[in-house]
Formats: C-alpha cells, structure tokens, sequence
C-alpha cells in the first residue's frame, strides 16, 4: 500500500497494517506498528495551509504541556510529509470518546480557557477571521442549496454580526464542538483539531461547546435544546 510505504520511508518505526476510519476534509487511518496503534491524517491538496498551520499550533501547545495528541515526527524532525497532492500527520492515537458538556461543562470551560490563555504567547501570526466566516460562509450554502428563505438568513445575519462584532478577539479554535475535545477512559481530555485556528472571538468556542442542536442531524427537536 502506498501509504505504509511512504511511512516506513519517513518514519522511524515500521508499519505493517493500515485501517480507514472516515472520510471528511481529510482521510483519516490507524496505522499499526507492531501492536501499537497510530492516528494518521490523508490530507488534500486543498487543505494544506490550514492543516500545516494547525499542526504548528498543535506541536506549540504540546511543547507547553497542554494537553493535544502528541504528533509523531519523521526521521528528519518535521512535523509532516508532504507530497505533490498529499499531506501527511501522524499522530499518537488517544483512545475515548467525544466529551459531553452536560455532564463536564465546568471541566469543559476550564480547558478552553486554559487555551486561550497558553495561545496568548503564540510566536507566529494567525489567520484574521472576519464575518465572512462566523456569519457569510453559512449564507453562501443556502444559496447554493438554493433555500427559499436565503435573504430572510441574509438579514438576520448582517442583524447578528452587527451586534457581535464588537466582542474581544483573542486567539480562536474555530471549530470547538464536543467532538474535538476527547475524553479518555481515564478521565483526561484533549482538544482536537486546529486547522481552523484564527484571530477571532475566544467566546465562539464557547458558544459551540454549548450549541447543543446536533447540527451534524438535522432534528426539529434540538431547537428547544
């Protein structure tokens, strides 16, 4: 397979099993050494600024003890192998599931604060997020989906980024729901995936870990959540 042979290429340890998990804006796989057990990202072409700025941040806060799955480095230190149309992450893979916010809100709260507050020494320059982002991308596939109430969105969200835009900015993970903040067996948790890190408003990660709509299933009951 191409991907174990371009793993025992750049890695130090040798692999001999690779098993899909799921499909998104990247692939993702674990990727067997022996008995120990790897989580690799099969990124595009299309990512690969987000991804490459995300794993700088990742091996940032790992280096300030905060708690990220660990990323594996390859022979020559680098954070990743890139190809012509492939990016490659590997990473240790933390067993558990996606935590829960009713049940470890406080938990939950302390640890996106804690981020925050580590993020404030970042020695490099984050994407600037603007309404575009929090607001216009979400308008831009209702109208692609053609949705008959697209202009009544349209409003109400110029309505919304006029009242928000104000907040303090701060250092942003941008994609903070539940299923990016692990929580192991033994209780630990860890924050996942910062390709959409940015310049924005620290509360949005907030607000997503509370959004408790399940808005990956369309539910008409999750409106009363």
């Amino acid at each position: 397979m191409i991907i174990l042979d371009i793993l025992n290429e750049r890695y130090p340890m040798r692999f001999d099993k690779c098993e899909k998990l799921r499909d998104g804006g990247s692939t993702s796989y674990a990727v067997f050494s022996a008995d120990y057990k790897y989580f690799l990202r099969d990124i595009k072409s299309a990512f690969f600024d987000t991804a490459v700025k995300g794993a700088d941040i990742q091996a940032y806060l790992q280096s300030k003890d905060f708690p990220v799955p660990p990323i594996i480095r390859t022979k020559d230190e680098a954070l990743y192998v890139k190809t012509e149309n492939r990016l490659y992450i590997l990473y240790e893979f933390i067993e558990g599931v996606e935590s829960n916010p009713e049940q470890g809100a406080e938990i939950l709260g302390g640890l996106v604060g804690r981020l925050h507050c580590v993020m404030e020494d970042y020695p490099d320059e984050l994407m600037k997020r603007d309404e575009h982002f929090f607001v216009g991308r979400y308008i831009d596939i209702l109208k692609e989906k053609n949705y008959p109430k697209t202009d009544e969105f349209r409003e109400y969200g110029e309505n919304l980024w006029n009242k928000i835009k104000g907040l303090p900015r701060g250092y942003c993970h941008g994609d903070m729901y539940c299923g990016n903040i692990h929580k192991t067996p033994d209780d630990k948790h860890y924050v996942l995936d910062f390709d959409t890190s940015c310049e924005g408003f620290p509360l949005y990660d907030i607000a997503l870990i509370c959004n408790q709509t399940d808005y990956f299933s369309f539910d008409e009951n999750g409106y009363w959540k």
